[in-house]
């Protein structure tokens, strides 16, 4: 029973991680084990014939290594789009997020105009915060798009490739969206900060004149 569990957790590991040098070791003692036991059976069995079902053997392995270390990075490679999909979902959601606060800042904006404050500088700012807030919805977008042509099937060196391209050009997407809204934020606190100050000077107006009329 112990043996059993043994072989068991030793077949887990090397499943797990299967590196080349490992993969190609464990051919060649598998094939070996494999001649043995038939030679085992049959009792003598011709040199020729031995060198034949060993080749035999060492094939059948391999084809299965490949098999077991393509499905892992095809496994490998689905997982990465998947993440850029989450990613970019996420900085999509952020985005429309802060749309709607941008209607806030605005309307705070139109009220401060109407009476009578100066805001030429606030305008500029969330024009710049409104295009910020649009540009990292569109390299989101991008990003995705780029990762939905990465091909998970097969692993060839031409689709390892590719795909390694693919993955750089979403990134680098994703990069410019969190940039921009990196700086949409930066544009929401100075707004918020100046509509700050300007409701203490409108609130130090107030009390000025009110002393002034007693």
């Amino acid at each position: 029973m112990k043996y059993t569990h043994s072989i068991v957790v030793v077949a887990a590991i090397v499943s797990i991680a299967v590196t080349p040098a490992v993969a190609q070791e464990t051919v060649r003692l598998n094939a070996d084990m494999g001649v043995k036991a038939a030679v085992t059976t049959s009792g003598t069995m011709p040199v020729r014939e031995i060198m034949e079902k060993r080749s035999e053997a060492r094939a059948d392995i391999k084809a299965d290594v490949k098999a077991n270390v393509d499905m892992k990075r095809g496994m490998v490679r689905a997982f990465g789009i998947n993440m850029v999909n989450v990613v970019t979902n996420r900085i999509i959601a952020t985005a429309d997020v802060m749309t709607i606060f941008g209607t806030k800042l605005e309307a705070r904006i139109n009220a401060a105009k109407a009476n009578g404050v100066d805001v030429a500088a606030w305008t500029a700012i969330y024009a710049d915060y409104t295009a910020k807030v649009a540009d990292a919805k569109v390299q989101a977008k991008a990003a995705a798009d780029i990762a939905a042509t990465a091909k998970t099937d097969g692993a060839t060196k031409e689709i390892a490739e590719a795909n390694k391209k693919i993955g750089m050009e979403a990134r680098a997407k994703i990069k410019l969206a969190r940039t921009s809204l990196q700086v949409a934020r930066a544009d929401a606190d100075k707004l918020v900060k100046a509509f700050r100050a300007n409701a203490k000077s409108e609130v130090k107006v107030d009390a000025s004149a009110s002393v002034k009329a007693q």
